[in-house]
């Protein structure tokens, strides 16, 4: 009931054009139909209680169901919050204003609650600042949250009148400096960037690496490099990325494993790879998509017993 619940709230707050965007980013990543990702993420929230953000940073369109499974997903994040924590304290977590209430002695900045405070109040607060960041207190991952610049609005009644509409009662001073030791890290869910934005401006200040997705000569120099460390060769590189694909994480799984299985010759080869690794579906769902078209019926078969071997769910399968 509780899952059921934490569903339907989840559905009614999400942001659809986000979800299909996403939808879109996962398809051509994996070369799948939008409709088999969009039902995959549907039978993901009933089934592991995960939003289409989880299947997306969580790669689920990657896992087999019992891989899945030990995934903390949303929903079982919120239910061991409410499990251990104390109900009247949750109200804390869940308001802004009350957060920093309680913790204002650990925050070190100036902030302002905007709903108790009279327009002179609001002139002092903003009397020595060029910016401001304006909060609505009961939202949640970056929602309702804005950086003003004061500058901008000769007319401060004005300002003041217009974060009351827009319900952002918390105000908080502006941090120009960051801490030196910390890393910031941003996902981008488009293909391209838009230049245009402030926030592009703001961090070409900053120094910026970007990690794009590996392309097969940059997983190949992977794989070398990671055996060699350890006094390793592989035989035939392109042969072993076939079957462990092209996620970072899974190639080194498989990679620590034949090392293991070759601790005594440290030379890998293709009948090493077969014996340990196993193939990724991606790859090979193209292989049973070709066979059902050829009506080669056997092939088939022997795909479909593989994937369910594997414990694929059907789902993912289709």
């Amino acid at each position: 009931m509780k899952k059921a619940k934490y569903i339907l709230k989840r559905l009614k707050s999400f942001k659809w054009s986000n979800w299909f965007k996403i939808v879109g980013v996962i398809a051509r990543k994996t070369k799948k139909p939008r409709i088999i990702i969009f039902i995959d993420t549907i039978y993901c929230m009933l089934k592991y209680g995960s939003g289409y953000m989880d299947y997306f940073g969580f790669e689920f369109y990657l896992l087999t169901k019992d891989e899945r499974k030990t995934y903390l997903t949303s929903s079982i994040n919120n239910q061991i919050i409410a499990k251990y924590n104390n109900k009247s304290d949750m109200k804390i977590f869940h308001d802004k204003l009350l957060f920093n209430e309680r913790f204002k002695h650990y925050l070190k900045r100036e902030y302002l609650d905007l709903s108790k405070s009279s327009l002179k109040d609001f002139y002092k607060f903003i009397s020595n600042k060029s910016k401001i960041v304006a909060k609505v207190v009961d939202e949640c991952g970056g929602k309702g949250v804005d950086i003003y610049n004061l500058k901008d609005y000769k007319d401060r009644e004005t300002l003041f009148n217009t974060l009351k509409e827009n319900k952002q009662y918390l105000l908080e001073d502006y941090i120009e400096h960051y801490n030196p030791d910390s890393y910031l890290i941003f996902i981008c869910n488009l293909e391209k960037i838009d230049t245009r934005k402030k926030i592009n401006k703001l961090l070409s200040k900053h120094k910026v690496m970007e990690l794009n997705t590996l392309n097969e000569t940059d997983l190949s120099h992977f794989v070398q490099e990671y055996l060699k460390k350890d006094g390793y060769k592989i035989e035939d590189i392109p042969f072993f990325l076939k079957r462990a694909g092209t996620n970072l994480s899974n190639i080194q799984n498989e990679l620590d494993k034949l090392e293991m299985l070759t601790i005594e010759k440290k030379v890998i080869t293709n009948d090493d790879v077969n014996k340990v690794t196993t193939k990724v579906v991606e790859e090979e769902i193209f292989t049973l998509t070709d066979a059902i078209i050829l009506k080669d019926t056997k092939k088939a078969l022997h795909l479909l017993d593989e994937f369910l071997n594997l414990n694929y769910d059907e789902i993912q399968i289709i």
